[in-house]
This record gives structure tokens, sequence and C-alpha cells, in this order.
């Protein structure tokens, strides 16, 4: 018990639980005003480090991200050398894993990547990548059905202007959302004035409607 205190009137008691080391199940039970809370907490764990499989490529990809799904399941995402970006998937811990599927098949510069995934279980992942209107820019793509197929890419950046300036490129690219159609898409880029100066700041770009478009990007600092 964290807080709370004996008492007559409203309130409100905070608990927590400690992991479970202990590789069973265990059972543990707490009262308050005649009402009787039952906490039942798993001793699943991970018994040691895994150990990949080789699969697609992976070997040779140095960059990679890794997540969970929300059905437990593991999620490799990585550069392939020759080009490209691809997605695994594991649901036995590791154990095997599926045939890689395409993300994108722009390369990454400088392996430059990230992916996210959120409680709906859809994947995004973004990228630094050639092409967009100054030949070089951030790209985003998305899975909303867990990784197994993923939609057109999109660059994120609109070079709208903000505050005075207007983003130029982008790199190394952060992706986060929040599984209610929130996505948020930051990353480094230069920005140029009105006068014609350049300056270099962090830039975020939003998607509302689960990454299907993006607003107008803002910088978080003042380039």
């Amino acid at each position: 018990i964290q807080n709370g205190s004996w008492g007559a009137a409203n309130g409100s008691v905070n608990y927590l639980v400690a992991p479970n080391g202990t590789g069973a199940t265990r059972v543990g039970a707490i009262t308050v005003a005649g009402q009787t809370v039952t906490i039942t907490q798993s001793g699943k764990g991970m018994a040691g480090p895994l150990q990949f499989p080789a699969f697609h490529d992976v070997m040779n990809a140095p960059n990679f991200k890794t997540a969970l799904g929300i059905d437990g399941s593991l999620i490799v995402a990585y550069a392939v050398p020759t080009g490209g970006l691809q997605l695994v998937k594991s649901a036995d811990g590791g154990a095997t894993f599926s045939p890689p599927v395409l993300i994108t098949d722009s390369v990454a510069v400088n392996g430059s990547f990230d992916m996210a995934v959120d409680s709906s279980n859809s994947v995004h992942v973004t990228w630094w990548g050639n092409g967009g209107p100054r030949n070089g820019d951030v790209f985003y793509a998305r899975s909303s059905d867990g990784g197994a197929s993923f939609g057109p890419p999109l660059t994120v950046r609109t070079e709208t202007a903000y505050g005075g300036f207007l983003s130029r490129g982008g790199a190394n690219p952060k992706v986060a959302s929040d599984g209610l159609g929130n996505v948020a898409v930051a990353y480094s880029c230069s920005a140029v004035d009105l006068s014609g100066s350049y300056g270099s700041g962090i830039w975020i770009s939003i998607s509302t409607d689960g990454g299907v478009t993006f607003r107008p990007e803002f910088y978080a600092n003042v380039p």
C-alpha cells in the first residue's frame, strides 16, 4: 500500500505490485471498505536472453529496431544492406520468425529509421530517405494489421512556413503513437527564414487520423 489511511469519507488507496520473479502465479487480495480486490500476477517471464535465428539479411544489418505487439509478438524491423526496410515477426518468443514483410524499398539514408507499435497494434515506421521535394526527406508508413502489410509511404513534411521559418529536408526521425489516432514524427531539420538565412532545429509533424495525413510541421526549438 502506497497511500491511504483509516477514516470515514470518500478517499483513495494506491498500491504497487512488485515484480514476480518466482516463476509461478501468485494471488493477493486487498479489502477496502468491505470491497475486496483480487490481484493475480503471472510468474511467466523470460528465462534468459533470446538468440535470434538467422533470417533474411539481418546478420548483415547493423540498424534494426524491436518492439512487442499487444498480442505479445516480437517485431523486428531492419534496414537491408542492399536498400529498403523489412520487418519480421515471431509469435513464439523468437523461436521462429515470419517471412520478411517489405516496409519500403527506398533506401534509409545512414540506416536512419524508427518504429513504434501502439495500443491498437498498428505499426508505425519513419525513415530518412531519398526522394521528396528536396531529394532527401522524412517518410512514414503504417501497418494497420500488426505488421502483416504496409500502406504506401507518405512525406511527412509540408514545407509550410511556421514562425517565420521553412523546414528543409529532415534526418534522424523518431515516431510515437498513442493508439487513439495521434501520431507524432520528430526529426532534426534545417530551416530557412524569410531573409534566406539558415539555421537548424527539431521539427515535429503531427497526424490526428492515425497516420493517413500529417498537419503542417512546427519546430520544438527556435532554429
